[in-house]
């Protein structure tokens, strides 16, 4: 007897892109979500992170890898996936983002992999050279941890981004490029005030 054939593409597809994250060969995005969900399975957890535009799409994201479990996935971790707020306003805040990569070529390709991964268009970035570097201005209390860092060989990564981008750049540089730490500074306002 043939098992019977699916009649929704769509559903297979996402079936596909679910068991290849599960068996470790997951395919470039999710169907629908796209780059905005990324899963990762450590130690038999479906960790969801990213962002979704709305709770529908939460519950929907959080219920297809809930359909895994005791399936080859033991728990889901949602916590990292949040939803977007509609009532942030672009163009008021800025915040500068600090990583420390083991040299410069990892702190490059860092810079590179947020450039290409993410819908985010840093408004300044900056690699700091050595502990007299300008850049370290900005960072107020933080100047010391990156002053250390590179003092200790590594390069510290500095990225300005809006605000409301900032949650999506931090986890790329935590979670996608293996920063060995990712500050985040606190939110000031905009160079032109948000004008």
């Amino acid at each position: 007897m043939k098992a019977a054939r699916s009649t929704d593409p769509v559903a297979d597809r996402m079936d596909a892109w679910w068991i290849g994250v599960i068996v470790g060969h997951p395919a470039e995005s999710h169907p629908i979500y796209g780059d905005a969900l990324k899963v990762k399975l450590r130690h038999g957890v479906l960790h969801l992170s990213g962002e979704v535009a709305s709770r529908d799409e939460w519950h929907t994201a959080v219920g297809e890898a809930r359909r895994y479990v005791r399936r080859g996935v033991d728990d889901v971790d949602a916590r990292r996936l949040r939803v977007s707020r509609r009532d942030e306003q672009v163009g008021i805040l800025d915040q500068r983002l600090i990583a420390a990569f083991p040299n410069r070529e990892i702190a490059e390709y860092a810079l590179a992999y947020v450039l290409e991964h993410s819908r985010v268009k840093p408004k300044q970035t900056s690699i700091i050279e050595s502990a007299q570097d300008q850049s370290l201005g900005q960072l107020g209390e933080f100047a010391g941890d990156a002053k250390a860092a590179h003092e200790a060989g590594n390069s510290i990564l500095v990225l300005c981004v809006d605000e409301t981008e900032a949650f999506e750049v931090h986890e790329l540089l935590d979670e996608e490029t293996g920063s060995l730490w990712t500050i985040a500074l606190p939110p000031e306002r905009t160079s032109d005030g948000g004008n």
